[in-house]
């Protein structure tokens, strides 16, 4: 799939009839993505764990979207996504891998004090399910081609204390998305990954709110990027967006970096 000048020029949307498939579409970024996917023009297949979310989510947009509820750190969720997409739209044009679980989740725990469950639940969601829902989606786009966007984080390339979990996942999808491009070029299957800084989710607030005084720790979070704020999940959602047009068609193996200048510090 080359080049599409009336993509690129803005005289149709950046997502025309394509099916794309969002992961954690209940809240957060995801939740965001999937409203601008489908403005884009996109028919939306979502997952999320959260089934009162995305009954929300099939609220607002009816028949543009598609809801899963699915655990996508199983196999069973994955496939569930999967399945319903191929019964439903017969091929997927572009795949967002979106769910996950934050850094902070669980606490800040240096190595030796990790729990090994809880190493293998950041690994499960972070960095297994990318792989899972790589490969079981895949075959839905060969012989049409595709884009794969995945999520690392600035975190994969700069280390914080007590994340060691985080770290690895995030570190391993950065390395998978380039295997995954190197394997699929022939095929016309991009696969990028997008490296955000700290975005202004629920998943950041929690930690926040947790501080002895959150507004000095939001503060603090914001002013480590060099625009002095955290990001918005709109700002995320919006280079998946491009990476899952025909705008982006020339890029493949890439990391794009969402982080308001967090690593030109």
């Amino acid at each position: 799939m080359g080049f599409n000048r009336d993509v690129a020029t803005g005289r149709k949307p950046l997502l025309d009839g394509k099916i794309a498939v969002i992961t954690g579409g209940g809240n957060g970024i995801g939740r965001v993505a999937v409203g601008m996917f489908i403005e884009a023009g996109a028919l939306v297949v979502t997952s999320d764990i959260d089934a009162e979310a995305l009954d929300q989510v099939k609220k607002e947009y009816g028949d543009a979207v598609t809801t899963v509820v699915a655990d996508m750190g199983t196999i069973e969720g994955v496939r569930s996504v999967v399945a319903t997409t191929q019964e439903t739209h017969g091929r997927v044009d572009a795949l967002y891998n979106n769910a996950g679980v934050g850094a902070l989740a669980e606490g800040l725990l240096r190595v030796h004090e990790t729990p090994y469950e809880i190493f293998e639940k950041t690994i499960q969601l972070n960095l297994w399910s990318v792989f899972a829902m790589s490969r079981e989606t895949i075959p839905l786009m060969q012989g049409t081609g595709g884009s794969i966007i995945n999520v690392a984080s600035i975190n994969a390339q700069v280390a914080i204390p007590g994340s060691v979990s985080y770290i690895s996942a995030k570190g391993g999808v950065l390395s998978m998305t380039r295997s995954i491009a190197f394997d699929y070029a022939a095929d016309g299957i991009r696969a990028n990954v997008l490296v955000p800084g700290y975005i202004d989710t629920r998943m950041v607030s929690d930690y926040t709110n947790k501080a002895p005084d959150p507004a000095a720790a939001v503060k603090e979070v914001g002013d480590a990027h060099l625009l002095g704020r955290m990001g918005d999940p709109q700002e995320v959602a919006a280079a998946a967006l491009w990476l899952a047009s025909d705008a982006s068609t020339f890029m493949t193996g890439s990391a794009l970096t969402v982080d308001g200048g967090y690593l030109a510090k």
